[in-house]
This record gives C-alpha cells, structure tokens and sequence, in this order.
C-alpha cells in the first residue's frame, strides 16, 4: 500500500510541478539560479558608435580599365606564360549493334494441335507428381514462352516450390521443367529411403 502512495505523491507533484516551473516569472528564476544572473543591456537596441571612434582604413580601389588587352590575346613576350596544350580530339567509336540471336532457336514457334498435345501431356504428368499450379504463356511480346509450375512440397502441407523455364520453344520450356521437377522428387525419395 505504501508503494502506491509514493507512486500517487510523485505523479500529483509532477501533474502540478511541470506547469509551475512553465510560468515566466518561475522560469526566470530558475535560469537565474542555474546560469547566474543576465547582462543588463539584454533585449535593448544596440548603442549607436561615437562619432570619436577612429575611422576605419580603406584603400582605393581603382575601377577596371575594359579596353585593355585580355591576358589570352596580349603579344607573347619572354615573361608571359605559355599557351595551355590543345585538347585532344574527340575518339570516333563504332556504332552499337544489337546482339544477334541464336541461331538454333526460333522466335516463330507455331501453337498447333501436336504442341497442345504435348503441353497438356506436361500438365498431366506435373499433376501427378503433385503440382498445384501449371501455367504457360508469352513473355518478352510474345517472343518467347514462360512454362510455370508451383510443386507441393509435401503431401500433408501446402508449402510450394517452384519451377519455371523460358525457352522460343513452349515444349522446350515445358520439358525442361518436367525434367526438373521428377529429379527434384527423386531426390526427395532418395533421401527419405536413406533416413528410414
């Protein structure tokens, strides 16, 4: 019990202390204890110097002469400096080509009957080995094709893995990622065959 009070007594006098030590007057006083008095002319104008004060010296300054000869244009002589070097000339570079393409792949891969064939053969094989999500389509403008697919991880969680190729080729791309996924799961086979 006697904790609270103390607990009560410090917040009352902190709630009225910190607004006392806000007023003017209170504020003054506590500066004048921790910093010592202020100077006596603090806040008034400052006084205008007397005319008896010594002047100040200044030198005469001469206005610039503009139909005298520019230092780069006066006559050489023995004691002018030497001309700056020339500035070497600005280097000629090739013009930038593009990179060529391979030549093996084909950007004009026809979608017929055989490749929607084989690409439904991919998503089935894919589901099989527990795909939860198969996608292709054209990237790069409808150069090339992104084949993607999403592999769950374990069959008691919903943790994914995925999986993706791009290639000119859609069936390219959808081999490749098949080839990934079943050396993928034989891998996890393998070593859950080792640790049982």
């Amino acid at each position: 019990m006697r904790f609270f009070s103390l607990r009560a007594l410090f917040l009352l006098g902190f709630v009225v202390a910190m607004p006392v030590l806000a007023l003017p007057p209170v504020a003054r006083w506590m500066d004048e204890l921790l910093y010592g008095a202020a100077p006596a002319d603090l806040g008034r104008p400052p006084v205008a110097a007397s005319q008896a004060a010594p002047p100040l010296l200044a030198e005469r300054v001469v206005p610039a002469v503009y139909d005298e000869a520019s230092p780069a244009t006066a006559p050489r002589g023995l004691d002018s400096p030497p001309a700056p070097p020339a500035l070497a000339p600005v280097p000629a570079f090739a013009p930038v080509a593009p990179p060529a393409e391979p030549a093996t792949l084909s950007p004009e891969t026809r979608i017929d009957e055989r490749v929607i064939a084989r690409l439904q053969q991919v998503r089935q094989r894919l589901e099989e080995l527990g795909a939860e999500y198969v996608m292709a389509e054209t990237v790069d403008g409808g150069a090339r094709y992104r084949f993607h697919c999403q592999m769950l991880v374990d069959e008691r969680s919903r943790f994914t893995k995925q999986f993706e190729a791009t290639s000119f080729d859609p069936i390219a791309a959808a081999d490749q990622v098949l080839r990934e996924v079943e050396r993928w799961r034989s891998a996890a086979r393998d070593a859950a065959v080792r640790t049982q």
